[in-house]
């Protein structure tokens, strides 16, 4: 979880290194402007993981409404980042 927020957060600050706190700690001083990227770009993977969570469900072998409901959900997840 923290390498996947560590590269979320590299990605919102375009590349720029990291600082260090007083206590030799590596850390970013995140802008407004990166903080919202990050925030978007977290929401993003968060809405990926949920659709793709939901397909998985969906292909248990089985068909029928519990297929339907689940590519269901995984559209209106994924919809949810297009608005």
């Amino acid at each position: 979880m923290k390498k996947y927020l560590e590269d979320l957060a590299y990605k919102a600050c375009a590349g720029r290194e990291m600082r260090t706190t007083l206590d030799q700690t590596p850390a970013w001083v995140l802008r407004d402007a990166e903080l919202e990227k990050f925030a978007e770009l977290v929401a993003t993977h968060e809405r990926e993981e949920c659709a793709k969570l939901c397909h998985d469900e969906a292909d248990d072998g089985t068909e029928g409404l519990w297929d339907v409901c689940c590519f269901s959900l995984a559209k209106k997840i994924m919809a949810r980042g297009e608005a």
